[in-house]
């Protein structure tokens, strides 16, 4: 029986704990056993005035790896590409990777959907843009 598992969690989980264990290190000189372990010695660091430029620095890079952790599994969900060559410079594609080229911001950062009139689109070859009040404009002439 195969077990599903998620490489790019493990990665992550891998990444966070490497790092974590080499910033114990550098504080401690000693070597915690788990993960959790590491971040409640961070913790105990973090509550005292002992020494004085660590808990700053355990909260920064803590506050990251908790941002890392939440953006894995709250994507931004990318750009939907519009498969019409640009009306303004007439590319299809861009870059040495041939990525299409226009694409419609349809999706705020948390990944929610925008109202209609705060959509974008933009072509990345050519950088030209247009705005909500013009898309109705873009759309009737990708129609054509």
């Amino acid at each position: 029986m195969k077990i599903p598992v998620d490489v790019g969690a493990i990665s992550l989980y891998q990444d966070i704990d490497r790092e974590a264990r080499d910033e114990h290190w550098q504080l401690f000189k000693a070597d915690q056993t788990t993960l959790p372990e590491v971040i409640q010695a961070f913790d105990d660091v973090i509550t005292t005035d002992e020494l004085p430029k660590w808990p700053e620095h355990l909260s920064r890079i803590t506050d990251a790896w908790a941002k890392q952790i939440h953006d894995y599994l709250n994507p931004t969900k990318p750009p939907r590409k519009i498969n019409r060559p640009c009306p303004s410079c007439g590319e299809h594609h861009y870059g040495e990777s041939r990525e299409i080229a226009l694409v419609l911001y349809c999706y705020d950062d948390e990944g929610v959907m925008l109202r209609w009139g705060q959509w974008s689109a933009e072509c990345r070859a050519c950088a030209a843009r247009w705005e909500s009040d013009q898309l109705d404009w873009l759309s009737k002439v990708l129609s054509e």
